[in-house]
């Protein structure tokens, strides 16, 4: 797909700018122009820099301008642009309802501060989403108040696929892909944005339509976001609002909203670029000064004020720009001594970027020389910058002694596996932070039990440890339901990590946290599985519509072209005999055995309604599961060649992930379901023997060093050194096995590591001799290394220079690696 270009005509944006002008009446109404009738070009302009509601409401009180096809082609969009405010409008409504009701303070941002005054002229300035802030505090009860009215949160409620799913009245249509996110990944994406520095904000959508949907940005603060360019201080504009006149929200002073669109000016002059697809980006700057134009007519500026807070935001320049450009191109009242002090305060080298930049082309949404040398150096810079300064931020906060807390939380741990009546001494305890990291690292259930009866700890501790134990409840009974769907599957499924003892009696419910159930799937059987999971309401994630009224909804819209549908009989035919797919009775599939089955729609009283009543055709029911079958089978031959596993969803929110390898290939360890004998447990049921977890289970603690770049997924090391206890709850271990096993899939330093963490941090029994053992068995390196990592840290989710160090030599792809593994060789050889 080629990106949507316009031919740049100087004289077009010059004629808008007349427009512009004469609807924000400072400046007279120009002639009609008879040459934006000849071509496309002026019609591309105002579409893609989003004028063309400013244009077209002037535009249609000239009589040459009637009954034209430009008339025609801004009438439609027209209407997009009203049904989109219309859409935006029943957002705010919302949020005046939520603010009412809960008393959260919620300020909205940019254009709807001057939108929601009675003057505006629906339809004029076109936005897609709505802006509003509000204290980090408030964001659980603003998220439950959204999820309330309706509100869906992007990316864990929706999934857009931007592959075309059908065609619609002969255009590729683009679907939602509703998934059933739940709690559990509402909260994390919450808790994730809070504490990860590419956060600045939560997306939520309102409307299942994709063609009409509203989309609600919910900015937080404080934040520790990495904005690009200096950025006004957040907490500047926060103590700059004021509420909103006949409602419970706010909104920003006029010289705070000024200030912030001035920069928000310039962050868009920095995000112009085109995507893989195509698809070119528009940042419309000429409308952002079409806002201090509306900001202008509305409200009085203390200019004293705002130059004030200019100086201490160290963004004179950006706003001398900003409001320089809407006094030479729209007439706008800004006093010249205003200007001259806003120049005097510049740097002379900002100011001699902005002094040969081109008005006309950044109108136009493009950049020349000058622009993007501006861009590069006095943005791009600054925004390393703050990466630089808020790293070091971080860093003093993750380097606070917090040691006696973390001991104490290793002897409660120890003294809910060993079963010891052990005094656990709670002077100079630091509660916060001790209930602090046990949340972060899972601990929540077993501190509950060991901690619930200790009067010397304070009583809202054991509430808060109460609360998370019964949700870690809730989670295991969630997993046990969807057990119980896929025990008793006819395709043998082997039990790994810490699924082998979470179904069993000796497991203590709540104790151990996790939102999943491993399996491990030989390859062959991958296919069969899949399709019998489609009959025990699991979903597979990202490739299929998940909701029946999610269905119902956009079923009606399907063309009914059978030509198109005759191609995805085609494909599925093809990739039917490619991966020798299987029906549910284990017989070689066919179309109307595997996808047209109209009595298993049937049992749905609701779609049988629908088909009695003909509100629907029964052929474009298949051609939704027809799709949604398709992109299971797609997923699967992908996930086949390049992935490790394959994720389900259950209907209760449960995940499954389902095995077909152990790990990623080329491992510094060599480990594979063929190396290790499984037990039985039921017809098509199998666990490892203890000895063969173990050495999963190490392998896989050490894999997950790998993550160290990404705070959300390095964690959970503690929870998985307390399954060696689990795991000796039934039997002791056979260590001469385990010094085998490590030895024949090459993972002794990774067995020798975890094993030494449990011995030195839960006092897990192992016997000082097989340590012993496993590190001479080992790499000398990967054994050296191992040694200078910081357990303790580890075990608390803190990564390390030596964890990135062995990560790069043994786990990540890169030129450091294939260092390594030639130096190994080279070692070996000279070594025989």
């Amino acid at each position: 797909m080629k990106p949507l270009r316009y031919k740049k005509n100087k004289g077009d944006i010059l004629y808008v700018l007349a427009l512009l002008r004469y609807f924000f009446k400072t400046g007279p109404r120009p002639q009609f122009k008879h040459n934006i009738l000849k071509n496309q070009a002026f019609f591309s302009l105002i579409k893609n820099t989003s004028i063309l509601g400013f244009a077209y409401q002037i535009l249609k009180q000239y009589p040459e301008f009637k009954n034209t096809w430009l008339d025609d082609e801004l009438h439609n969009y027209y209407q997009v642009y009203t049904k989109k405010d219309k859409k935006n409008l029943e957002i705010i409504e919302k949020l005046k309802k939520i603010a009412k009701n809960t008393g959260i303070k919620i300020v909205v941002l940019k254009e709807y501060n001057y939108k929601l005054n009675p003057s505006y002229k629906t339809g004029s300035r076109f936005c897609t989403d709505v802006d509003i802030l509000v204290q980090k505090k408030d964001l659980l009860c603003m998220h439950k108040s959204l999820e309330k009215n309706n509100f869906g949160s992007r990316f864990v409620d929706f999934q857009l696929e931007f592959k075309p799913a059908l065609y619609i009245d002969g255009n590729l249509n683009i679907f939602f892909l509703k998934t059933k996110g739940g709690v559990y990944l509402r909260k994390k994406e919450i808790l994730k944005g809070i504490e990860n520095t590419h956060y600045k904000d939560f997306a939520y959508l309102l409307g299942d339509d994709i063609k009409n949907v509203g989309l609600l940005e919910l900015h937080f603060l404080p934040n520790s976001f990495n904005y690009n360019s200096p950025y006004p201080d957040i907490m500047t504009l926060w103590n700059n609002i004021e509420k909103i006149s006949n409602c419970h929200l706010y909104k920003l002073k006029p010289e705070a909203r000024v200030l912030y669109d001035a920069n928000h000016f310039f962050i868009h002059l920095h995000s112009h670029k085109i995507y893989n697809n195509g698809h070119y980006e528009f940042h419309a700057h000429l409308k952002r000064i079409c806002d201090l134009a509306y900001n202008l007519q509305q409200e009085t500026i203390d200019w004293k004020s705002l130059i004030n807070m200019v100086n201490k935001q160290n963004l004179s320049g950006q706003l001398y720009y900003y409001l320089f450009l809407g006094k030479k191109w729209l007439n706008l009242d800004i006093p010249t001594g205003i200007l001259q002090k806003l120049k005097a305060n510049s740097s002379k080298l900002e100011l001699f970027f902005l002094n040969r930049m081109d008005d006309l082309l950044i109108f136009s949404d493009t950049r020349n020389f000058w622009t993007k040398m501006y861009t590069k150096i006095l943005l791009v810079l600054n925004f390393k910058k703050s990466i630089y300064s808020n790293k070091r931020c971080e860093k003093k906060i993750t380097i606070r002694s917090t040691k006696k807390e973390k001991n104490l939380l290793l002897d409660i741990v120890k003294t809910f596996f060993l079963q010891e009546k052990k005094h656990i001494s709670l002077s100079n305890i630091k509660y916060k932070t001790l209930d602090r990291i046990i949340k972060e690292t899972s601990m929540d259930g077993i501190c509950y039990q060991t901690l619930k009866k200790n009067k010397n700890i304070p009583s809202w501790l054991v509430k808060s440890l109460k609360s998370r134990f019964k949700i870690i409840k809730s989670a295991d009974n969630s997993l046990k339901l969807a057990f119980l769907q896929i025990k008793d599957i006819p395709v043998p499924k082997t039990l790994l990590k810490d699924s082998a003892y979470r179904f069993t009696e000796q497991y203590i419910t709540g104790t151990r946290y996790a939102c999943d159930i491993n399996i491990y799937i030989p390859p062959e059987s991958v296919y069969i599985f899949d399709n019998l999971l489609k009959y025990k309401d699991f979903y597979s994630e990202g490739a299929e519509i998940q909701r029946p009224d999610t269905l119902l909804r956009l079923a009606h819209k399907i063309n009914k072209d059978i030509s198109y549908y005759s191609l995805y009989q085609q494909e599925i035919r093809a990739l039917i005999e490619k991966h020798k797919f299987l029906t549910e009775d284990c017989n070689p599939a066919k179309i109307t055995k595997m996808f047209l089955q109209k009595q298993d729609l049937e049992k749905s009283l609701v779609f049988h309604e629908l088909l009695k009543n003909e509100v629907i055709a029964y052929s474009d029911l298949m051609k939704i599961y027809l799709n949604s079958s398709i992109n299971r089978i797609k997923k699967i031959s992908t996930s086949l060649l390049s992935e490790k596993s394959i994720q389900y969803r259950y209907d209760n929110g449960a995940f499954l992930d389902i095995h077909h390898k152990l790990f990623l290939d080329n491992l510094p360890f060599d480990v594979n379901m063929k190396h290790f004998d499984i037990n039985r447990l039921d017809t098509y049921l199998f666990t490892l023997n203890q000895e063969d977890s173990v050495i999963i289970n190490a392998c896989h603690f050490c894999f997950n060093l790998s993550k160290h770049a990404d705070e959300l997924n390095f964690q959970g090391f503690l929870k998985y050194l307390g399954d060696l206890h689990y795991s000796l709850k039934s039997k002791k271990f056979d260590w001469k096995k385990i010094i085998n096993l490590s030895k024949k899939t090459n993972a002794s330093p990774q067995t020798y590591f975890y094993l030494k963490l449990g011995k030195d941090y839960l006092d897990v029994p192992v016997p000082e001799e097989i340590l012993q053992q496993l590190e001479k068995n080992g790499s000398r390196m990967q054994n050296f290394l191992f040694k200078r990592i910081n357990g303790l840290k580890l075990l608390f989710n803190e990564s390390t220079i030596i964890i990135k160090i062995y990560s790069k030599m043994y786990l990540e792809k890169g030129w450091i690696r294939l260092l390594t593994i030639y130096s190994h060789r080279i070692y070996n050889k000279l070594r025989l």
